[in-house]
């Protein structure tokens, strides 16, 4: 039920109502707390208001034999109401509530008036199946000599159960790819940014010796003081993650310092992530020093290629200088003949 929560809510506010006000009704000598009505008129009334109640809500006596159940009651549970009528909590469905731990609480509500919100139990109904249940008592304090009466609600938690188990195996896949990813994986949290936690190549990227020793710090206080295009680390660093918040994710290359002075070269991956209500930023890291110096290798070769070929140019350039001068000067004539038609003659010729 999606708004489980919420109706649960509301309605432990209308049985704590209810409670109250029945208390009154079931002894004679007081007045209606419903103006205009008599004691039997006000019990059918409020009978009718727990009726309306979307939640199942079964009313027990002192000997916790059923005294009411409402018809979301028998809906959810296939039961009909007036075949409980003052059978035994414990009967009801073959004994589908003939549970242990429901009789102690149910004891130790008559015996002490203690209420009890909570108790969870797996129960085979026959319209639907297995469901996972919220139970919840409460009990109506009547005045001396009057019948006490017992109010059990019924919440069905089936799928808030199923989401919650599945949150729990996320997150534990999510450890699992955390503690494991050669990647540096780390949390920062608002309103400072300080890094929240960090996975195990990340203490091993920065040089800590643990995750507390690298915890609490702000990403600039793990870069120098400037960027390389001039910018101080702190203000640049608080641009970036200011971008990462409003677009989602923001990717860029970053200086970084470990923790014993060394900088190396990073690109730093930005995530927002919504975590138990709370704004995150995830930052996966990678130290890119490898690739730079392939890449100042790779700039440096190609320097150096390109001094080869102006000098190679050059020596050629003047070959060919000195090769024109000698056949030009030569007191032979020289010529050179192809397809047809002279390519080249000296002055000689």
């Amino acid at each position: 039920m999606a708004s489980s929560e919420k109706t649960k809510k509301e309605l432990l506010k209308e049985l704590s109502d209810l409670k109250e006000q029945l208390a009154g009704v079931t002894d004679k000598t007081s007045p209606c707390p419903v103006d205009g009505l008599n004691t039997d008129e006000c019990i059918d009334f409020f009978q009718s208001m727990v009726a309306a109640i979307t939640e199942p809500i079964l009313i027990l006596n002192s000997d916790l034999k059923c005294v009411f159940a409402n018809k979301s009651f028998s809906e959810m549970f296939g039961i009909e109401s007036s075949s409980i009528q003052d059978a035994s909590v414990y009967d009801i469905g073959n004994g589908l509530l003939n549970l242990k731990g429901l009789r102690d609480l149910l004891e130790e509500l008559l015996s002490i008036h203690r209420d009890f919100d909570g108790y969870e139990v797996n129960l085979k109904l026959i319209n639907i199946g297995e469901r996972t249940m919220s139970l919840n008592a409460t009990d109506v304090h009547q005045k001396i000599n009057a019948e006490r009466l017992l109010l059990l609600s019924f919440f069905d938690i089936t799928e808030q159960k199923k989401a919650q188990k599945k949150q729990r195996e996320d997150e534990e896949k999510y450890r699992s790819l955390f503690e494991t990813s050669r990647d540096a994986i780390m949390t920062l949290e608002p309103p400072d940014w300080s890094f929240t936690a960090g996975n195990p190549a990340t203490i091993k990227m920065f040089r800590c010796e643990c995750e507390a020793d690298f915890a609490s710090k702000q990403p600039w206080l793990l870069s120098p003081e400037y960027q390389p295009d001039g910018q101080m680390s702190v203000i640049k660093a608080k641009e970036m993650i200011n971008r990462a918040i409003e677009n989602g994710s923001n990717y860029f290359e970053w200086i970084h310092k470990r923790l014993d002075g060394e900088e190396f070269p990073a690109t730093v991956l930005l995530s927002r992530i919504e975590l138990k209500g709370k704004t995150l930023l995830q930052a996966t890291v990678r130290d890119i020093t490898g690739r730079k110096q392939v890449e100042e290798e790779l700039i440096l070769h190609r320097f150096h290629l390109e001094e080869i070929v102006k000098e190679r140019t050059a020596e050629l350039e003047e070959s060919e200088k000195k090769y024109r001068t000698l056949v030009e000067q030569s007191h032979d004539g020289i010529y050179i003949y192809g397809c047809n038609h002279f390519l080249f003659v000296n002055d000689r010729v």
